[in-house]
């Protein structure tokens, strides 16, 4: 219950609506008053077993408990910053008159230095010149005090052994508050770091996710455009046939669906065959074989990658009214791949042997898998193999395809 109670008065004045570091400054606002008002309590516990000793000083003891109250208050009506200065000003304040009464012979100046050090943490950094003009105040208080403020000028000359247990209290409090300060610190500083290393560590899960990792990596270092050439990989398009008319009797909704899950099983698919996934466009999707990284095999890999394909988009379509075909090409050859630009990365090819692949499938037949000669020549050994006969590329004229059936 009394946890509670403390957890509900540190966040005083918090709400949801507002970002993080806004509730943290509330929060640290709200500390600050807890500790200092114990601190006034524990004086006042020492004032009256010391009394009549310290009986005059029970009045500004009260004063500054009476800011923190006011404090939290002004926290929970929504005046954070007037709060803030408020209970800063006012310890000033009573710290001052407990100066001019007693005299800086107790070190009672040194309580300057951790409002000094709580005022850099309180304020946010748009609260600048608050945040400076506080330690400027501060500063000035604690060195003429401590420099020009004469002890024979105090109003209250403490007997022994009153004396002895003012100054044992004033060095528990100034190394108690120096303390907390410094744990607070100590803590936030590990958070701070902590959340830096998960936001880094998500990042790059994020670009590696997007981009291969060791062109992520290149990415990360030097922030410049890659381009790698590369002699022999395999390129394959695949794209759902009459996906343009399924989009109209379907919605939004479930088309999403649908085109994730065959996606992501195709994906997963990918990885199991070590291909690098380029990209999809509506609903075609191109993955190839044989880069970043290079595989002397990539033109076998891709073709079972394609025949798999086919297989799960058979057993997606069990029970279905309307089965879903795709529709694949495949060609081999050098390519050009890289990253450009600035923004939203992505990994890209270029070259002839990419536009091929593409008219492999725009050319395909339906449930199909459509090859060029130069994958051919790589694959004929391990694959089924139908000659389809020479037919219009565009931009290429007449080239002779083959259809892979399945697997010797």
């Amino acid at each position: 219950m009394f946890s509670k109670g403390i957890i509900y008065i540190t966040r005083l004045g918090c709400s949801a609506a507002f970002r993080e570091a806004e509730n943290k400054h509330i929060i640290l606002s709200n500390i600050m008053n807890i500790v200092l008002a114990l601190a006034m309590v524990g004086w006042i516990i020492l004032a009256l077993i010391c009394y009549p000793a310290f009986n005059y000083n029970l009045d500004v003891f009260l004063f500054t408990i009476t800011t923190c109250a006011v404090s939290f208050y002004l926290n929970y009506s929504g005046y954070f910053l007037f709060s803030k200065v408020f209970v800063l000003l006012t310890y000033d304040l009573a710290m001052s008159v407990h100066l001019i009464l007693l005299g800086a012979t107790y070190g009672h100046q040194f309580l300057f230095i951790p409002a000094t050090a709580i005022s850099f943490f309180l304020f946010k950094r748009n609260e600048g010149i608050l945040k400076y003009s506080l330690f400027l105040l501060n500063a000035i208080l604690f060195f003429y005090f401590e420099l020009l403020y004469s002890n024979n000028r105090a109003i209250v000359t403490l007997q022994q052994p009153y004396s002895e247990v003012m100054q044992i209290a004033t060095h528990i409090t100034i190394f108690g508050s120096i303390t907390l300060i410094t744990l607070y610190a100590s803590l936030y500083t590990n958070r701070v770091e902590m959340s830096l290393e998960f936001e880094h560590q998500r990042s790059e899960d994020l670009l590696f996710n997007i981009l291969p990792r060791s062109i992520a990596g290149r990415l990360i270092e030097d922030h410049k455009n890659i381009a790698d050439s590369f002699e022999n990989v395999s390129v394959l398009f695949a794209d759902i046939v009459g996906f343009t008319s399924m989009t109209s009797k379907i919605s939004p909704e479930s088309l999403v669906s649908m085109l994730n899950n065959i996606f992501s099983k195709l994906d997963d698919l990918a990885q199991q065959y070590g291909l690098e996934k380029i990209k999809t466009i509506g609903d075609c999707y191109m993955v190839a074989s044989g880069l970043p990284e290079k595989n002397a095999d990539h033109a076998i890999h891709i073709t079972n990658f394609a025949l798999d394909m086919l297989d799960v988009m058979t057993i997606m379509n069990i029970g279905k009214d309307e089965p879903i075909i795709l529709r694949i090409g495949i060609n081999s050859g050098p390519v050009v791949a890289g990253v450009i630009g600035k923004k939203k990365f992505i990994y890209d090819l270029w070259g002839d042997t990419v536009n091929v692949a593409s008219r492999m499938e725009a050319n395909g037949i339906a449930g199909q898998i459509q090859i060029t000669e130069a994958t051919f020549n790589l694959v004929s050994d391990h694959f089924e193999i139908i000659k389809r006969g020479e037919i219009n590329i565009k931009g290429k004229g007449m080239l002779p395809t083959y259809m892979v059936s399945g697997r010797k």
